[in-house]
């Protein structure tokens, strides 16, 4: 499927400011990054590939779920990849693109199982972590074990609702 959004993507100038055609360039780096083992540099390579994608569908419409989320995905993606200050920079980001996706669609339970993540991650920094990070890096984001709770209850219910089940 990349291939023929790639063969779309360079085919005609037009379409590389298409956000509709960019997002899906954006997922599909995403779908294709599944198939690499984490090691793989092939993989690292769609990552970064896809959050630029991303990134261009969202310079050009900041307002569309569907690119809020997909840059999302993606900036979460890549901080297996980036050093200790790139993380903290882009789990703000991360956070941000979460928040504006979450607040157009509050239903959205891979987001909001995504932010409960974060929210937990952030959460679980020991005070020496946090201090370390502060110290030597930048501010680490701030979130609480409630609020990850809060997102994974969310999800929960939409599960039980929708389906009849917790699993």
């Amino acid at each position: 499927m990349i291939c023929v959004f790639l063969q779309l993507y360079g085919s005609d100038d037009s379409l590389k400011v298409n956000p509709e055609l960019l997002w899906r360039l954006a997922r599909s780096c995403h779908a294709v990054s599944n198939t690499y083992d984490k090691k793989n540099p092939k993989k690292k390579a769609m990552l970064f590939e896809g959050r630029e994608y991303a990134t261009q569908a969202y310079n050009l419409d900041g307002e569309s779920f569907d690119v809020l989320k997909w840059l999302a995905v993606l900036s979460g993606s890549v901080t297996d990849y980036l050093g200790t200050q790139e993380k903290i920079e882009q789990g703000y980001l991360f956070k941000e693109y979460l928040d504006k996706a979450i607040a157009m669609q509050p239903t959205e339970y891979t987001l909001l199982h995504m932010r409960g993540r974060f929210a937990f991650s952030v959460a679980n920094l020991s005070w020496l972590e946090r201090k370390i990070a502060n110290t030597l890096y930048a501010t680490v984001p701030e979130a609480t074990l409630d609020e990850a709770l809060e997102d994974f209850l969310a999800v929960r219910l939409f599960f039980f609702f929708n389906f009849g089940r917790y699993d």
